[in-house]
């Protein structure tokens, strides 16, 4: 365990300036490397994918209010996207575009260009389930989750068409992290566990999928270490309970 001091944070990022966060009940807070903590914004709904911009706000999937806000790091909290049922994962890329899913009954993949509106990239059976999310911008492939079938999947954005890297049998695809040599780690939800699938130049798995750890307390997201206090070789994976946990794995984040 790092720090035990997060309620009903199903994700959480880190800012780069040596701290972690989350969501506690009904704050979004701030935590040092020791858990002193600090509120950034209050009055937040049930919370769900968390990640932040370049200029320090942080994007927040809201599913409840089906809407994606930021908060400022001056804790000013303004919607970005709305209409969005059962939002999900959130991913940021390079360029500040959002990435996101919506897990529901018509699943949804889309990007909203930074300061703009949102646009879908995959419906119907290509999204089915879609939870997690990562651009992996030097391969040009954007991987996701299909949740209910513990699917790992990919798909180039620009042209699109959905390849099936990978099924684990029995989990329930959540999060998704990658690390330098380009292997994805996958967040098992349903058993509190983390998959590490090697990939190859095109994104295809090398072989089967690799336990590195189940949890004590339920799961569902992860990141690799970022700023002073935390270890950029380990993954950092946490969930609903609050606690957040480490593993080592070696290799920093891409």
């Amino acid at each position: 365990m790092v720090v035990d001091v997060f309620a009903g944070s199903e994700d959480f990022a880190f800012d780069g300036l040596g701290h972690i966060v989350g969501k506690a009940n009904g704050s979004i807070i701030v935590a040092d490397a020791g858990g002193q903590t600090t509120t950034l914004a209050t009055n937040i709904a049930t919370a769900y994918g968390m990640r932040f911009f370049s200029n320090g706000a942080l994007a927040v999937a809201l599913p409840s209010l089906g809407k994606v806000i930021q908060v400022t790091p001056s804790g000013d909290v303004t919607d970005i996207a709305s209409g969005m049922a059962n939002v999900n994962g959130v991913h940021v890329d390079s360029q500040d575009t959002l990435w996101v899913t919506q897990l529901s009954q018509n699943s949804v993949v889309a990007k909203i260009p930074f300061g703009g509106t949102k646009q879908v990239i995959l419906s119907g059976n290509d999204a089915s389930g879609a939870n997690g999310i990562y651009l992996d911008e030097e391969r040009g492939q954007l991987f996701y989750t299909d949740y209910g079938n513990g699917k790992l999947r990919r798909t180039d954005p620009n042209n699109v068409s959905v390849v099936d890297i990978i099924t684990i049998a029995g989990a329930k695809l959540d999060g998704l992290a990658m690390d330098a040599c380009g292997n994805i780690y996958a967040v098992d939800q349903g058993s509190s566990r983390i998959f590490r699938v090697q990939l190859d130049a095109d994104g295809n798995a090398t072989g089967p999928a690799e336990m590195l750890a189940q949890f004590p307390k339920n799961v569902a997201n992860a990141n690799f270490g970022y700023g002073d206090g935390f270890d950029a070789t380990k993954l950092y994976v946490a969930g609903n309970p609050g606690t957040v946990y480490s593993i080592a794995v070696g290799v920093p984040g891409k």
